[in-house]
């Protein structure tokens, strides 16, 4: 499934805050200059960050877009896509159009998007009229996130000393999610730092299937069972036979 561009006109200007951190690692680096490349066009405006606090690098995002009155998409310096800009603002742009329209209509709908999936629960994924947009009662990839504005202020509300937990606030906050499938952006693999990072190519988690459990559970209790009884068995065997 690919991405297309049209001639869909793009809507106004788009925060782009690139959380990221003293380096010299040149591959990273590399990654910076891409990202920059892609998201200093219209209606782009790139501002990298390096957070005070590591705790919480999305709540200064977030009160730095607050000041410009701009949506603002977050991602992290491991980000990677193989979109274009103009793929990227027009996707981003459809997602202003559905929240204002459902904001207009005071209908429920996606309060902030999630541009890249991971370990999300698919099987519980709701389908939106959108294309490439789905409702996910779970989402977990803090890799790119993009707010409207009045999600920014939402999000704000919160306790700004807490640990930022994405999913926990939008359960707080009681709001709604949706992903795209496939990924806009996704964690540049080559910048792994630990195998768990590796996880992070898997959109899905795989939960395992009560069912099958179950069926697992119940061949064992019959094993278990069995050689009770074989023990059983050949213990009286053993009394019966009587010393000549």
């Amino acid at each position: 499934m690919d991405y297309l561009e049209s001639n869909t006109p793009l809507g106004g200007e788009i925060l782009v805050v690139m959380l990221t951190r003293e380096t010299d690692n040149p591959e990273i680096q590399k990654n910076i200059i891409r990202l920059k490349q892609i998201f200093t066009t219209n209606p782009f405006i790139f501002c990298p960050l390096i957070p005070k606090n590591p705790d919480n690098p999305f709540v200064e995002a977030l009160q730095y877009a607050k000041q410009q009155e701009l949506p603002v998409l977050i991602i992290r310096d491991t980000s990677q896509t193989h979109l274009t800009t103009r793929q990227l603002a027009e996707q981003l742009t459809r997602c202003l159009t559905l929240s204002d329209l459902n904001r207009r209509k005071n209908v429920s709908g996606p309060d902030l998007f999630f541009l890249t999936s991971w370990g999300d629960q698919c099987q519980k994924m709701i389908d939106l009229d959108l294309e490439y947009l789905k409702i996910s009662e779970t989402p977990t990839a803090d890799q790119a996130i993009f707010f409207p504005v009045p999600t920014i202020d939402l999000f704000l509300q919160m306790d700004p000393v807490k640990p930022f937990d994405v999913n926990q606030t939008i359960q707080d906050l009681n709001l709604v999610a949706a992903v795209f499938i496939p990924n806009l952006i996704f964690f540049n693999l080559n910048l792994a730092e630990s195998n768990l990072d590796f996880l992070k190519s898997n959109g899905c988690y795989m939960a395992p299937n009560p069912t099958e459990q179950t069926g697992v559970t119940t061949v064992r209790l019959l094993y278990l069972v069995i050689i009770i009884v074989l023990i059983l068995v050949f213990a009286w065997a053993i009394l019966q036979i009587k010393p000549t």
